[in-house]
């Protein structure tokens, strides 16, 4: 008869095999991911408790060491396998918290038995759990260690996900062009060893960055190309992805029926896997086509349930300041100032806290235009004036044009005409370059300032 430290290794086994299981019939794609996760979210329980178990019982081989080192060495491998095993089920259900945990436990369980081979993984995902919780330097140090590790055993598979994943971290603090240069090299690398899916995903991290620099056409190319790659894989959950993108893509560009149509088709697969956090994403997208058509109340009730919805999932930083961002945008397009402004204050407080530098811009020139509307113009002329500074310093083409378009009417309202039509003439001039989808009615009344 089995003593209790064996059947807990047995146990512990049991369901490593399962989790691994299901996590390869989730790479199969289609029905499979979805039943994938049902069997993940059965079994969850029993796997939570048996990493438990592991994590708490390596220290004491560490320190004090059992009697047979046989014993020793499968608990310490198993603990170190946890991670993995399940590495894609475990990143759509485990909060970055409970990640933290798992993959500390079995980074000391690496390193214990010298596997330069997980080492680097633990290290790389402990980055991504860090950025998830927008603790980015922190990020950015498990990060770099993982990438100088993986390029000194010639794992390029895992060069090019941490040069990815770096990319995306400076896209987060608003550093696009340097973030595009990590993306690039990722690419290039995912397209040599024939990875598919590290393919798409350096094209779609790509659009985004093009996009924030005002290369929406661009970008769509990207997303359109990402989109191909997960269907020829049967991948849904990089489909839900790319059809998000393309919506956002289609938005920038002002072609709200086709992004409507993308991120319908978005929701329903989000549905279909109970993937919460994008389906609240997709809803805050929504939800800005609703504020373009002018139907506020919609974006607004629209915006709260995804926050509620992104709430009952696992913490996502990045997620709230977006969805923070368009609920602010409703109630500025509504004229409800205050809720306008008090959404904005979150937002940048949030943004602030975790150094999302571009985030921080974007709630500047939004304060800006709220001030400008209440005809406080002392107050946005010095919020113009700081997200202008800040909008250069991470070259955010967007950002720029639409705060030096917001200082030009602070100037007219001024009674400064000279100074209104060159911030103007220089908004007008970026919108070009972008392809603002501004740029018409602003030459207008440009033309009509200067007629005046």
């Amino acid at each position: 008869m089995p003593n209790l430290l064996d059947a807990r290794l047995r146990h512990a086994i049991l369901f490593l095999q399962q989790m691994d299981a299901a996590n390869d019939r989730y790479l199969v794609g289609d029905s499979e991911a979805a039943a994938a996760l049902l069997d993940f979210d059965h079994n969850q329980a029993n796997i939570i408790a048996a990493q438990k178990w592991l994590a708490e019982y390596v220290p004491e081989i560490m320190d004090e060491g059992i009697q047979s080192d046989e014993l020793a060495r499968a608990i310490v491998d198993l603990c170190n396998a946890y991670p993995d095993a399940g590495a894609y089920l475990v990143s759509l259900r485990l909060g970055p918290n409970e990640r933290i945990q798992w993959l500390q436990a079995a980074l000391n369980a690496s390193q214990r038995l010298g596997n330069a081979i997980t080492t680097q993984a633990h290290l790389g995902n402990l980055g991504l759990a860090h950025d998830e919780l927008g603790n980015f330097s922190t990020s950015i140090e498990y990060l770099e260690q993982a990438l100088k590790l993986a390029e000194q055993i010639g794992d390029r598979y895992h060069q090019g996900a941490w040069l990815g994943n770096l990319g995306n971290i400076y896209a987060a603090l608003g550093e696009h062009t340097k973030a595009i240069q990590f993306h690039e090299r990722h690419l290039v690398i995912a397209q040599e060893i024939k990875d598919e899916r590290g393919e798409g995903h350096a094209l779609a991290n790509l659009g985004v960055s093009l996009a924030y620099l005002g290369q929406s056409e661009k970008a769509l190319e990207n997303y359109q190309r990402f989109l191909e790659l997960a269907v020829q894989r049967g991948d849904r959950h990089d489909e839900s992805q790319a059809r998000l993108n393309i919506g956002l893509a289609y938005y920038d560009m002002g072609q709200l029926d086709a992004a409507t149509d993308a991120l319908r088709a978005a929701q329903v697969i989000c549905s279909e896997l109970n993937d919460p956090l994008t389906q609240a994403l997709v809803m805050g997208s929504l939800a800005d086509i609703n504020i373009e058509r002018k139907d506020y109340q919609a974006a607004i009730q629209t915006l709260h349930q995804a926050l509620e919805m992104l709430n009952k999932a696992h913490h996502d930083i990045q997620a709230e300041l977006r969805l923070l961002h368009s609920l602010g945008n409703a109630y500025n397009a509504s004229a409800d100032y205050p809720r306008a402004l008090d959404v904005y204050s979150r937002q940048y407080t949030l943004a602030e806290s975790v150094g999302a530098k571009a985030n921080m811009c974007n709630v500047l020139a939004n304060q800006t235009s709220v001030y400008c509307a209440l005809e406080n113009l002392e107050q946005a002329l010095e919020l113009g004036q700081r997200g202008l500074q800040l909008a250069q310093a991470i070259s955010s083409l967007s950002n720029e044009a639409f705060i030096r378009w917001q200082l030009g009417l602070i100037y007219e309202k001024c009674g400064d005409k000279e100074k209104a039509i060159g911030e103007m003439k220089i908004a007008i001039q970026i919108e070009a370059q972008v392809g603002g989808v501004n740029l018409a009615t602003h030459s207008r009344y440009l033309e009509r300032l200067n007629m005046v």
